[in-house]
């Protein structure tokens, strides 16, 4: 008799846990093995896109930056907020990047250094490094993470972002690129506007 007792306790137990399991909210996904594109360019969220059921599924906030949508998390109410007004990428990455550093030196006339000039400053292209110093035939370009490419260079005249040194070297218009200088003595900190 203990045995069957034991017996139907045990059934039942396995049933409701059975049950309770199959209720559950629990779903089943796979990752998306096909491309996503935005506006003719590749999507590249930090998740991957998901598919549950047959419908692709994207992470909120990755999803909106790609299409320049703000969105906010509102602790104090618990929910998300996205936002009315649409942002282009490069100024969604400038507010991201604000105040950050791009690059602090010690500065030396003739090689990197930062001048004003008319309440401007302008930076030798020496100073983004030669990894963002970009050619594409006679056109040269400064090409600085989360900035879109900027063209200082037509042959050897210089375009509206830039202007020629006293010694003819190439000078870069900090401002046009979203960047502001800070100098003291000669200790230069170049941050992201």
């Amino acid at each position: 008799m203990k045995k069957v007792i034991l017996g139907i306790l045990l059934g039942f137990t396995m049933a409701m846990a059975f049950t309770s399991f199959a209720n559950s909210d629990f779903l089943t996904a796979q990752i998306a093995t096909f491309d996503i594109e935005v506006s003719g360019e590749k999507f590249e969220g930090e998740n991957p896109p998901v598919v549950i059921g047959g419908r692709t599924y994207l992470a909120l906030r990755d999803t909106a930056e790609a299409l320049g949508i703000e969105v906010y998390w509102n602790g104090d109410e618990r929910k998300v907020e996205i936002g009315k007004t649409k942002k282009t990428v490069s100024e969604l990455k400038s507010t991201a990047t604000q105040g950050k550093v791009f690059r602090e030196f010690k500065q030396s006339r003739g090689t990197e250094y930062v001048e004003e000039i008319d309440g401007e400053y302008y930076a030798s292209a020496s100073v983004f490094g030669q990894n963002n110093i970009k050619r594409e035939g006679d056109k040269w370009y400064i090409n600085i993470p989360d900035r879109s490419p900027l063209l200082v260079k037509v042959g050897t005249e210089p375009t509206e972002n830039s202007i020629k040194d006293i010694l003819g070297n190439t000078m870069v218009k900090l401002s046009s690129l979203g960047l502001e200088a800070e100098i003291q003595g000669d200790n230069v900190i170049i941050r992201y506007k």
